[in-house]
């Protein structure tokens, strides 16, 4: 396990909203959308860390007294994800989105922007408390260990098959519409990395 401070925040929103036509639905949604983009660049983020993850128009149905289906007028739907690399500004970014009136919010989901050097620091710890047990283990059973046969790993890092040939030796909040930017404890993440190595003894 190694243990790692977050450094950046993703926040997902979305905005929602309904018209009499699918026109008028997109102008809305565009429009509020629009007011709080305008925000977040002011607080420091940037054009790339902004992701439109889906976009959706579709017709309101109903059923009157006739029992006919009816479309009842449109809504437009735009969900997109925020990375906040300053993760100071992550409660700044939650109470723009707020003022601009979206109140459907997901996060902040505090995390590691690059996991390559966490995991395989994991990983090489995983692989040295490994090799000492066995070790440890050989010794008790007065044994020898001749060449690792076989490795794999599964953990944050992913899963990683190996086979050696003769002689070779791995936090979300919900958040609603506020007055003023929440204090945010981004805490610690713990990166795992699980590792499985079949020795030949003798």
């Amino acid at each position: 396990k190694v243990d790692a401070t977050p450094d950046i925040a993703k926040v997902v929103v979305t905005v929602r909203e309904n018209a009499k036509t699918a026109k008028e639905a997109q102008e809305k949604a565009v429009k509020k959308w629009t007011a709080a983009k305008t925000a977040i660049t002011a607080i420091g983020v940037e054009k790339k860390d902004v992701k439109t993850l889906s976009y959706t128009t579709q017709p309101r149905y109903y059923y009157p007294t006739n029992g006919k289906m009816m479309i009842d007028g449109y809504d437009a739907v735009q969900t997109t994800e925020i990375k906040v690399r300053d993760i100071d500004n992550a409660g700044k970014v939650l109470e723009a989105v707020a003022a601009a009136g979206i109140n459907e919010v997901s996060g902040p989901d505090f995390t590691v922007d690059d996991m390559t050097a966490l995991n395989e620091e994991a990983r090489e710890e995983a692989i040295n408390d490994a090799k000492a047990k066995a070790e440890k283990l050989a010794d008790q059973l007065g044994v020898d260990l001749v060449r690792i046969v076989s490795f794999s790993e599964n953990g944050n890092g992913g899963y990683m098959p190996y086979m050696a040939r003769e002689g070779a030796m791995n936090m979300s909040m919900d958040a609603v519409k506020v007055s003023a930017a929440p204090s945010l404890d981004p805490g610690t993440n713990e990166i795992n990395s699980n590792v499985t190595i079949t020795f030949e003894i003798k």
